[in-house]
């Protein structure tokens, strides 16, 4: 698994952020729906993120105080 992995990082490309926007686009919706019933969280962990390319990092980081990812 880990040459996978290895494999898959280093075949990134300058789209792939693009790519994954629309999906990104629905988790963050997602989150919104946890801030709508509180705003503000102290910490958040993410578990299995991978490369994180379906998350926005910027916006959980102003949603919150700490992240683990």
């Amino acid at each position: 698994m880990e040459i996978y992995q290895r494999k898959m990082n280093h075949n990134r490309d300058e789209y792939r952020k693009l790519r994954w926007q629309p999906h990104r686009i629905q988790v963050t919706g997602l989150f919104d729906a946890v801030f709508s019933k509180n705003s503000f969280a102290d910490k958040v962990a993410i578990v299995g993120a991978g490369n994180c390319d379906d998350l926005d990092l910027e916006y959980l980081a102003t949603r919150c105080n700490s992240m683990f990812i």
